[in-house]
């Protein structure tokens, strides 16, 4: 094989579910590689990923190539946040902006939103955004309520994905 992976080639290695995101080996490649089992181990981003022919591939792109021939150029973001829910309908390419509009509640916040935070120097809530990788200011409030208000409204005004800040739980998909 060459250095980049055709469809065609895939398609001789795997099968793909589509709406399972399940992909399975449908040649054993080694002694480790049984036909019918899952492609790919999670690694320590929370991601499967494959060798094939010595090549790291991430699942979620072979996912990609399998379905529509070409490799993505852009991030694949998983909408539900589940990094190893590989069905095509929870796959999209996104700019790496358009992944981070869909990003959920990181584990250190405190508020339970994203871009929210209390200022102890002002005592009050203050409330962020990004974009176009800049961070934009939305304000001091007195109540938290108001800071999410704000929040919530610039999200909307800069399109962000609704899932965006959700709190997920990165599972497999039964």
């Amino acid at each position: 094989m060459s250095a980049l992976l055709t469809q065609e080639q895939l398609k001789e290695l795997v099968s793909y579910d589509k709406s399972t995101g399940d992909m399975l080996w449908i040649v054993q490649k080694s002694k480790r590689i049984k036909i019918g089992t899952k492609v790919g181990t999670i690694m320590n981003k929370g991601y499967y990923r494959v060798k094939i022919d010595g090549i790291p591939y991430l699942v979620h792109r072979l996912a990609w190539l399998y379905t529509f021939g070409v490799f993505p150029e852009y991030d694949i973001d998983h909408i539900n946040g589940n990094r190893l829910d590989n069905r095509i309908n929870n796959l999209r390419e996104v700019t790496s902006q358009g992944n981070a509009q869909n990003r959920k509640l990181g584990s250190n916040n405190t508020s339970g939103v994203v871009g929210v935070r209390w200022s102890k120097f002002h005592s009050k809530w203050y409330a962020v955004i990004n974009v176009n990788k800049k961070q934009k200011h939305l304000g001091y409030f007195e109540n938290k309520e108001d800071a999410v208000s704000a929040r919530k409204t610039a999200e909307i005004k800069y399109n962000y994905h609704e899932n965006h800040g959700k709190v997920r739980i990165n599972e497999e998909v039964a």
